[in-house]
């Protein structure tokens, strides 16, 4: 597993997989941040000794210029945390790079790339395929698509997630 210290990542969608995933990017060195809608989830998140943030946009003011991993279950929840009150978008900076891996359809997510980069920030799509056993273990299926130089930023965090990344372009 790649070392991630001196970075910053906030995940957005922190339910059973996504808390998972915070995990293994915390245990790899990474200053991590989660929040997520549910107050259960919210609860497991704080006994999983990550930092619990209250919104979307406090996570985009904690990783200002670092990493935000989105794993959003649906657009609903995708539109509520990147558009709605205390949003993504409302605080999102220049130069944060953000990890789109949940299931977000390719109209969606094409709008809040075009959305983020008015901010400056970089936006990547990598879908992943798997359970929380798989991401607890670092197998899940990733498919990355971004010009080089964003995969290759993104690159270190995907493989703190998987030994199978794929860069599609």
């Amino acid at each position: 597993m790649a070392k991630l210290d001196n970075t910053t990542v906030g995940f957005i969608g922190a339910d059973n997989m996504g808390k998972t995933m915070a995990k293994r990017i915390q245990s790899a060195g990474a200053t991590t941040y989660a929040y997520d809608r549910s107050p259960a989830v919210r609860y497991e998140i704080a006994r999983a000794s990550i930092s619990l943030c209250q919104s979307p946009a406090e996570i985009a003011t904690k990783a200002h210029g670092g990493v935000i991993i989105l794993m959003l279950s649906d657009h609903d929840a995708a539109a509520s945390a990147i558009e709605g009150d205390n949003s993504l978008l409302s605080t999102l900076e220049a130069d944060t790079l953000v990890i789109n891996m949940g299931n977000l359809d390719a109209p969606h997510s094409k709008r809040y790339a075009a959305l983020a980069a008015e901010k400056g920030a970089i936006w990547v799509n990598a879908p992943v395929i798997g359970d929380a056993d798989a991401a607890l273990n670092g197998e899940l299926e990733i498919t990355a698509t971004a010009c080089d130089d964003d995969y290759n930023r993104a690159l270190p965090i995907l493989q703190c997630l998987s030994q199978s990344v794929h860069h599609v372009g």
